[in-house]
């Protein structure tokens, strides 16, 4: 069947037809706009959709179509590795000795508005012709949409733009569109993730300020040019850096087609993670806990049971997932961080039928609960074990080596002075991270099999959970009396292991 509609280039309408379900975001109810649409199509035309997907994405991978900087919807690239690109190059713009400028654009319905025309144009430049294209023509064209509200439905309205919501290819198709948007930019870096996209450059004078101001035009033009819409009141700017004169002039340099000045933030949230000015993570770590604070409140109010195994489901699915979304990034090394964020995960034990009565250390233990400081440093070693692997981007241009005796190692980078900036890339995953992954056994990162049926990251997790078991787990705790700080890296150079059991007791 699928042979035959990619032979004739036609996909039947049944399978065109979708279904809006909406589903209740927050504010008043009566306001549509406070509703998000979840649109429901043909599970068959989805099978169809996944062989085409493939496909397209092996050309445009094996031929580097895309934009290196655009890491949505595509394998081995995600939020965290976008932002530890980021993050990195603003810690280098800055221990250069310039400040670094971001600006964040916004889209509106960005997904809603791609121009079908232009979307097909954009499709035979790169090279995607012949059946498969007149198959993608049909695909986006004829279709037509119903809203479904407690099983009424309204009648059928044809949809003339955007890329096909709840489809396989629409996220696909959605950053062919704007992957051109690169060629516009001739000053600055662009990042993407799908719509999420933001303009930055290093800035030592007057002048990168204005070829920063030419690309944020650029990209407006080609907004106009693609029938696409800014959302230019919610465009924002952040300024990192310590050149003071660079920061404080900017309302009349950076400005929307409007007119409307951009003032510079002290925060803005990336992608879910909070960035301050000073590039620390003290604004996000506030953030976490407070929200992290927030579900495991609800959690203790919502449910009666205390049991362990219903307790900490609940507490994996709504508070440790927010506790630790793209930790390798923001890792903490302040103590007073580190136990910010753990009494988060030491509150809600105790609250465990038959755990009140043991401390936090015991209870990690009878869990068989990681502390969240190990969790923390285990995602940044399978983070950068994936980038080993090449299952995640080298964005940051890592080094690996062969060493005789010890296996893969990785190159940690030199950290020169003692500055604020120099400290803050000490402690990122960028300097952390081998560091981490360096300690690991050899045979555990030179594991390789040829089974296509083996899952090589689980059976590396598996692995790494064996061999962090050798270690105590003794976090920072107030009232608790610790060798060290509990990290990785000092039980290792302090040979404590041996100590394993003994080491931790109640002050």
């Amino acid at each position: 069947m699928l042979r035959s509609s990619l032979d004739q280039g036609v996909i039947p309408t049944a399978y065109k037809m979708q279904s809006i379900v909406p589903i209740y975001k927050k504010g008043n109810k009566d306001n549509p706009a406070n509703y998000r649409p979840v649109s429901l199509t043909s599970h068959i035309i989805k099978v169809f959709e996944r062989v085409i997907r493939s496909k397209m994405v092996d050309f445009l991978e094996n031929n580097n179509l895309l934009n290196s900087k655009q890491h949505g919807f595509r394998k081995g690239r995600n939020c965290l590795s976008q932002l530890l690109d980021h993050y990195d190059e603003l810690l280098n713009t800055l221990s250069d000795s310039s400040n670094a400028d971001v600006i964040y654009l916004d889209y509106a319905k960005a997904f809603d508005k791609v121009d079908h025309h232009i979307l097909i144009q954009k499709l035979e430049a790169i090279g995607i012709a012949g059946k498969l294209l007149e198959w993608l023509r049909s695909f986006l064209s004829g279709r037509k949409q119903q809203v479904v509200v407690d099983g009424i439905c309204s009648s059928f309205a044809d949809v003339i733009s955007g890329v096909p919501q709840g489809t396989v290819l629409g996220p696909l198709l959605f950053i062919i569109f704007v992957d051109d948007m690169k060629e516009a930019i001739k000053h600055s870096i662009l990042k993407l993730f799908a719509d999420d996209s933001k303009l930055s450059k290093a800035i030592r004078s007057l002048q990168d300020q204005l070829l920063l101001q030419e690309d944020v035009e650029a990209i407006l033009n080609w907004a106009i040019d693609n029938n696409m819409e800014l959302n230019e009141e919610k465009f924002q700017l952040i300024q990192h850096g310590k050149i003071q004169h660079l920061k404080s002039d900017t309302s009349e340099i950076y400005k929307t087609s409007k007119g409307t000045s951009l003032k510079s933030t002290e925060v803005v949230v990336d992608l879910g993670i909070t960035i301050n000015e000073g590039l620390n993570w003290k604004s996000h770590v506030e953030t976490t806990c407070l929200k992290a604070r927030q579900f495991a409140g609800w959690i203790l109010r919502t449910f009666q049971s205390r049991d362990k195994d219903v307790m900490m489901m609940l507490y994996n699915s709504f508070v440790r997932s927010r506790l630790e979304y793209c930790c390798p990034l923001w890792s903490p090394h302040l103590v007073q961080d580190i136990t910010k964020l753990e009494s988060v995960q030491r509150s809600f034990t105790s609250k465990i039928m038959g755990l009140q009565e043991k401390n936090y250390w015991e209870r990690l233990q009878h869990l068989r609960l990681y502390s969240l400081q190990r969790r923390r440093e285990r995602y940044t070693i399978i983070h950068l074990w994936k980038v080993y692997k090449g299952l995640s981007p080298n964005d940051l241009g890592l080094t690996f080596y062969e060493h005789q005796r010890l296996g893969p190692q990785c190159k940690r980078p030199k950290i020169n002075g003692s500055s604020h900036i120099e400290t803050l890339k000490f402690n990122s995953f960028v300097s952390k991270g081998p560091a981490l992954f360096n300690i690991i056994p050899k045979d555990m990162k030179c594991f390789e099999t040829e089974d296509p049926t083996c899952d090589q990251a689980q059976r590396f997790k598996n692995s790494l959970d064996k061999f962090l078991k050798k270690f105590p787990d003794t976090p920072p705790t107030p009232g608790y009396i610790a060798i060290n700080g509990n990290s990785l890296l000092e039980w290792v150079t302090s040979r404590h292991i041996e100590l394993q059991g003994g080491a931790a007791r109640h002050a």
